[in-house]
């Protein structure tokens, strides 16, 4: 769906961006995108929608070269930006003009997802909120049906009622034949939901793996003194340390925030836990 090869990107004469970077994306996930300030979260999402152009590399996305921007592939992808401009126009009148760039547009999808997110289509957008604005946005791209969508902070301005709504329209929208690339530094407002982890580090992806995975090889808890071995990372909290483990889990789920900042120190530790668990994984479906 999305094959990103070799991609090296920058601004001007700024030392690069990117540096031979690899990405791939398939159907059938909500991927979270994470990264520190300034680590091209936000480029790498416009260079996968063809609005910003690799210096070297190749970006294949559904099909196409993304730089192409070919009516093809626009019509099968959208991207929610953290900061747009809606005209002064109602959200009825906006649905009529750009819904039929995109041919699997579901009229009732975006009932319900603007019923869900209580917004009056009537109501002109610009007399809404930011928030209101941003839930708008996120229903119709829910409703265009297009295989990608690319979401880029879209918890930041929404109410608390607002988070909950929309991890349950990204799970009750996504299929097999969809990907949802959320970037973030709202972790825990996305953290269930988001499978699988992606995360960018010094112009290329440091760590990608499943849930499953990582639930399964890794463990995140706080104790009140560290273990005596295992433990890939460590940092000082409320009740002691809170650890990232090359452990069983028993259940329970990785802390992502703990998993982001110990692949942020410790990247080849982390993913070596991980490779180590599925390779044995691999060994026992040979085996049988």
């Amino acid at each position: 769906m999305v094959e990103l090869t070799s991609v090296s990107f920058s601004y001007g004469k700024r030392s690069s961006l990117f540096d031979e970077l690899d990405f791939t994306l398939e159907p059938g996930g909500i991927y979270g995108l994470l990264g520190k300030n300034g680590a091209g979260k936000t480029s790498l999402l416009r260079i996968i929608a063809g609005m910003l152009f690799p210096d070297a590399g190749s970006a294949e996305v559904l099909g196409y070269r993304a730089a192409q921007r070919r009516p093809e592939m626009l019509a099968d992808l959208f991207i929610v930006p953290e900061e747009f401009y809606l005209p002064g126009i109602s959200a009825t009148e906006y649905v009529a003009a750009h819904a039929p760039f995109y041919p699997r547009f579901d009229y009732e999808v975006l009932g319900s997802c603007l019923s869900e997110f209580d917004i009056d289509t009537d109501t002109s957008l610009a007399a809404m909120s930011f928030g209101q604005r941003k839930k708008f946005l996120i229903a119709f791209a829910l409703a265009t049906q297009v295989r990608l969508v690319l979401f880029d902070e879209p918890t930041n301005a929404l109410d608390i009622p607002g988070k909950s709504q929309l991890r349950k329209l990204l799970l009750g929208h996504m299929s097999d034949e969809r990907a949802f690339v959320v970037s973030t530094h709202q972790v825990r407002d996305l953290a269930p939901v988001m499978d699988p982890i992606s995360i960018i580090d010094n112009g290329r992806l440091v760590f990608q793996a499943g849930m499953d995975h990582i639930d399964r090889s890794l463990r995140t808890r706080v104790t009140p003194q560290l273990p005596a071995e295992g433990v890939l990372y460590r940092e000082d909290t409320l009740g002691g340390h809170a650890v990232l483990e090359a452990a069983p889990s028993e259940g329970q789920p990785v802390d992502i925030e703990v998993l982001f900042n110990a692949v942020m120190h410790e990247a080849p530790a982390v993913r070596a836990a991980v490779d180590s668990f599925q390779n044995s994984q691999q060994d026992r479906e040979v085996s049988r």
